[in-house]
């Protein structure tokens, strides 16, 4: 009898486990769509090859965006953050057939800067935003007393 219900403790486990680790859909979604987004910010941001990464976007992305704007966007982003160090990934957002990708990434003159990527189901990028995100001095309210204390 206790092999029995040793048994069938045994087969219960093993068929939770099964259902726990089974992948969804969604994660075979976001598998895809996350290594076209990397790959894109490899070739954009590290590499800093515009001309490659316009040809990495998806065809909504290549309406959008000529190799000129795209050029100037290169630039723009090289002069005022540089070229990005690391990146963690932070979220992923459904939008209908889109999907908004976002991470947290150190370029070389800021510390913290958020990347939103859109992205289509086929991983392909389509639109993208980078947002410097500028850090509070947490020890400000305490340079204000101690000027109102030397007073």
């Amino acid at each position: 009898m206790k092999k029995h219900i040793l048994a069938l403790c045994l087969a219960c486990l093993v068929a939770m486990s099964a259902n726990a680790f089974a992948a969804t859909p969604e994660a075979e979604t976001l598998s895809v769509e996350q290594q076209g987004a990397q790959k894109w910010m490899e070739t954009m941001l590290v590499k800093a090859d515009y001309k490659t990464a316009l040809s990495q976007l998806g065809e909504e992305g290549k309406k959008a965006l000529t190799e000129k704007q795209m050029k100037e966007k290169q630039e723009a982003i090289l002069k005022n953050l540089g070229k990005m160090q690391k990146h963690q990934f932070n979220a992923w957002i459904r939008l209908g057939k889109y999907d908004r990708i976002v991470y947290a990434a150190q370029f070389e003159k800021y510390p913290l800067v958020q990347c939103d990527i859109i992205v289509d189901q086929k991983g392909q990028v389509i639109a993208f935003g980078l947002s410097p995100i500028q850090q509070q001095k947490q020890d400000a309210g305490a340079e204000k007393d101690k000027k109102k204390t030397k007073k």
